[in-house]
């Protein structure tokens, strides 16, 4: 009954905290209703000035003193127009979509990432981080991508272990002790056959010395600033086990199948498997639920 109980309460406290996250959001969706209807307010005021506007006498005699420079700027457009076309067709280039654009302004800039690189210095803790990176026969554009995003960060306390879990493609095995060479903080390991996504991330997990794990996969990239906002997290929440992060897909027309995660949800977790890329894990909570399972390969994100 005390289990019965406990179980109730614990059902009884998430009830509780998802109805007190929907009364704001309500709150918040009221008082955009509001903004709403003011803004209505204003457009309709300045659909009247402007019918307004279009009667005066001012206009219609302006009207006719453009018509001249109206048609030499409709000639200009259109020649602008065919120009950027050939411009995009030439270079195979689509359309930025708005979540692009969006995209490219919340980025980190480049005097952002110097600030963060100086405000490292000030952290309380700076743990190594242990990225773990699984290797089978992967392109070597894409593996060479993802090892640049490692390097790139600004966040420098971290080891990246290149697990190849019995590759067999030669330029990819021509490669690998290349990009070892790159920087002491990359480790080559090697399995002797092909064992599986699990086996190979158990290796990496035993070979890690960081007190945090994170993976990326062979065809995966970081933002500079990735392993960076976790570090800040854990200075906030020392007594953290998990994190994880938005990720997105990046294909030839660019970034543009966003996952942009809810806080944490234990109904959602149980339907879907949204934690994956980017997660941070503590190494020992890792080990100590056993690493990875192969019967769970494809899941084990």
């Amino acid at each position: 009954m005390n289990d019965e109980l406990e179980a109730l309460a614990r059902r009884l406290e998430i009830r509780n905290r998802e109805l007190a996250e929907a009364h704001s959001h309500i709150a918040t969706l009221e008082e955009k209703l509001l903004k709403l209807k003011q803004y209505r307010r204003e457009l309709r005021s300045l659909k009247e000035e402007r019918r307004r506007l279009r009667g005066s006498a001012e206009r219609r005699v302006g009207q006719v003193l453009l018509v001249p420079y109206r048609v030499i700027g409709k000639l200009l457009n259109a020649v602008c127009k065919i120009l950027r076309w050939k411009k995009q067709e030439r270079a195979g280039c689509t359309e930025v979509t708005e979540y692009q654009r969006w995209f490219e302004q919340h980025r980190a800039s480049a005097e952002e990432l110097a600030s963060m690189r100086h405000e490292v210095h000030a952290f309380a803790s700076r743990p190594l981080i242990s990225i773990l990176t699984p290797v089978f026969d992967t392109p070597v554009p894409w593996l060479r991508e993802a090892v640049e995003s490692v390097l790139a960060q600004v966040y420098e306390n971290w080891e990246l272990l290149l697990i190849d879990d019995g590759s067999t493609d030669a330029d990819l095995l021509r490669v690998l002790p290349a990009l070892g060479a790159r920087d002491r903080r990359i480790r080559l390991v090697s399995l002797e056959s092909h064992q599986g996504i699990s086996a190979a991330l158990n290796k990496g997990l035993d070979l890690a010395n960081g007190d945090w794990v994170t993976f990326l996969d062979h065809d995966d990239v970081l933002e500079p600033d990735a392993l960076f906002q976790n570090v800040r997290l854990i200075q906030e929440n020392p007594g953290l086990d998990l994190i994880y992060s938005d990720e997105d897909k990046l294909t030839e027309a660019g970034f543009d199948s966003p996952i942009l995660k809810p806080d944490w949800s234990p109904d959602f977790f149980l339907s879907c498997n949204y934690l994956c890329h980017m997660i941070f894990l503590r190494r020992d909570l890792v080990r100590e639920v056993g690493g990875f399972q192969p019967q769970f390969d494809g899941s084990q994100d």
